[in-house]
């Protein structure tokens, strides 16, 4: 009889060190395979820090300190309509438009067509130093094509290498 009970403990033990183990194993392998699904932060490039920098200061100097508050008052019926003041267009200078025109020949205009946006790189390779970014829908200019690579130039002045694909011709 003693016998029995000892290999039903045995049995019994090690069945529930096999559940504890398989148990422990799930859970770990389920904690890294979620870390793992999820998105990794996005890159910050040198020129987007400026930029926010220039955005928190003109919001901060163009934010009034009171705000007047628009009160409710009741119109007449019988009250002509004002005729609206035709708004004035914009005047562009013959400088910009020197500089719209101005396009290396075979350049065009395009706009960034992927999600996350585009990194700049210093030659046309995937080993090429990055030497900026660009966000989805900015639009950049087009310089030239090479081996799947395109050398862009930014609104902002950077110029770089993207790979082809990414971007969408405007016009």
């Amino acid at each position: 009889m003693k016998q029995i009970i000892t290999l039903i403990q045995f049995i019994l033990g090690f069945i529930i060190g096999v559940l504890i183990l398989a148990g422990g194993t799930a859970g770990a392998g389920y904690y890294f395979l979620s870390k793992m699904a999820s998105s990794p932060p996005k890159p910050t490039f040198n020129e987007e820090k400026v930029t926010e920098i220039e955005t928190k200061e003109t919001k901060a100097t163009a934010t009034p300190t009171s705000t007047p508050k628009a009160t409710a008052t009741p119109t007449p019926k019988a009250t002509a309509t004002p005729t609206p003041k035709p708004t004035p267009t914009p005047k562009t200078t013959p400088e910009k438009e020197k500089e719209e025109e101005k396009l290396p020949q075979g350049a065009y205009k395009a706009r960034v067509s992927w999600n996350s946006g585009l990194v700049i790189r210093s030659s046309p390779t995937m080993d090429g130093s990055r030497a900026g970014g660009v966000y989805y829908n900015d639009q950049i200019v087009i310089l030239e094509e090479k081996d799947g690579w395109q050398k862009i130039r930014t609104s902002s002045g950077v110029e770089g290498w993207v790979k082809s694909g990414n971007t969408a011709k405007v016009e």
